[in-house]
């Protein structure tokens, strides 16, 4: 069942190397953290009212580590990045493009997407699309690093 996401709540984004992380360098890849490849297209994240703790976000990242390691075998979460539902929802531009966080159970109960709303209006929208990005991830706090029972050693 589809639930309304609190203002209040907060959401978490997992981080994994090479697509969003550079772990020989320790920074974010800027342009990959969020995609948003197309208007219709979201980004994924965790809703913390079902993994209360950090540590819940981190169990849910190693299991998708295992999961994509399968077909990926350098894919590694590397952690999350947690931001408050109400400063994502408060984005806006001068156009009226804005960010929407919405439950999205089809992948578990904790799963939500934060969906990209562009105005009508196409002027600028390349501009548009990376000042978004960037004060999204503006939105989120640092990573909170984990590394995952079954991380090969380097």
């Amino acid at each position: 069942m589809v639930e309304e996401i609190p203002s209040d709540d907060q959401v978490s984004r997992h981080v994994d190397s090479p697509d969003k992380w550079n772990p020989d360098e320790k920074r974010f890849v800027d342009d990959r953290l969020f995609m948003f490849k197309s208007p219709d297209e979201v980004e994924s994240v965790v809703w913390r009212k079902y993994a209360v703790h950090i540590d819940d976000v981190h169990t849910l990242g190693c299991r998708r580590q295992g999961d994509r390691r399968q077909y990926r075998p350098n894919w590694t979460y590397e952690g999350a990045i947690t931001a408050l539902v109400r400063n994502i929802r408060s984005i806006a531009t001068q156009y009226g493009d804005r960010f929407e966080v919405v439950h999205a159970p089809d992948e578990g109960v904790h799963h939500a997407h934060i969906e990209y709303r562009l105005a009508e209006t196409k002027q600028y929208i390349k501009q548009r699309k990376l000042d978004l990005k960037e004060y999204l991830r503006r939105q989120f706090g640092d990573l909170d690093l984990h590394e995952c029972p079954d991380r090969p050693a380097i």
